[in-house]
């Protein structure tokens, strides 16, 4: 969930000490060191070398560290004493659910393209290597026959 949603559900709530809550908790989400790593600014801002690579990489390691999110979720909402509260994480814990699926399904997506790639590598190699052979033997060919003839 990000800062503005954190704000949207303590806008909805009309809870001055929630929203307050809500807002330091986003602040401080926003300064934490793991969101301000290196790897993720690069990625964010596109410029690491292989992109593709990392964005499976991340789409991978994203779905993994965030499976089990959802329970933890879970055990929090349980432990809101406002129905209203409740209401609201449920409804961010739903959309998670969504965006996770999402995420996997990207995931697998480009798996799949970068097996393809690797797939199409190795026919563009053995290509390569037979036309090099076809060329090895176009040569004796030639050389044969300029022998012939001479």
């Amino acid at each position: 969930m990000n800062a503005t949603a954190l704000r949207v559900c303590a806008q909805d709530t009309q809870d001055a000490f929630f929203t307050e809550v809500v807002e330091q908790l986003a602040r401080q989400a926003l300064q934490h060191r793991a969101v301000q790593h290196p790897y993720l600014r690069a990625l964010g801002d596109g410029t690491l070398p292989d992109m593709r690579w990392a964005l499976v990489d991340f789409a991978d390691h994203y779905y993994g560290y965030s499976a089990h999110f959802p329970r933890y979720l879970t055990t929090v909402i349980s432990r809101l004493e406002e129905p209203e509260h409740r209401v609201a994480m449920e409804g961010e814990k739903t959309a998670l659910a969504q965006e996770m699926v999402a995420l996997k399904q990207l995931d697998e997506a480009l798996q799949r393209e970068t097996l393809a790639l690797q797939r199409e590598t190795v026919a563009h190699e053995k290509l390569a290597a037979a036309l090099e052979t076809l060329e090895a033997a176009l040569r004796r060919e030639l050389a044969f026959k300029k022998e012939k003839s001479a």
